[in-house]
């Protein structure tokens, strides 16, 4: 009797730990599917952070948060599979390299803010607005 119950705890053991398994590996790939949505979470956070330092951060944090905002946007842009969201990320891209220009002119990198610019004029017609 006892090598009866023994061998059932284990089986329901077994059982319970291939759905286990078998329940995580659905998840994962689930939640790689909705990877993009958190990136659009994100980006929204990203945007009010930035938009914080612009208005009361030193222009080398605000600097420091559009590039890391612009590094954000081209990585999330990547992941995303939805060509929609694209135009969105474009429009951020060129919005931040525009601002990182223009920060580049404050501080004197006169040449730094022209490719600043011209990188910024690349992604307009991929965001819907003419250059």
């Amino acid at each position: 009797m006892l090598k009866g119950n023994v061998l059932i705890a284990v089986s329901l053991l077994c059982i319970a730990l291939l759905a286990g398994g078998a329940g995580y590996a659905v998840g994962w790939r689930q939640g790689l599917k909705a990877a993009p949505v958190f990136d659009l979470f994100s980006a929204v956070q990203f945007s009010s952070y930035v938009s914080a330092l612009r208005q009361t951060g030193t222009d080398a944090a605000y600097e420091d948060a559009l590039r890391a905002n612009l590094t954000f946007d081209e990585q999330a842009k990547k992941r995303d599979p939805d060509t929609s969201n694209h135009r969105m990320y474009d429009l951020d891209i060129a919005v931040t390299l525009v601002r990182l220009s223009a920060i580049a002119r404050k501080r004197g990198a006169n040449e730094e803010a022209a490719q600043f610019a011209a990188r910024a004029e690349s992604h307009c017609p991929a965001s819907g607005i003419p250059a």
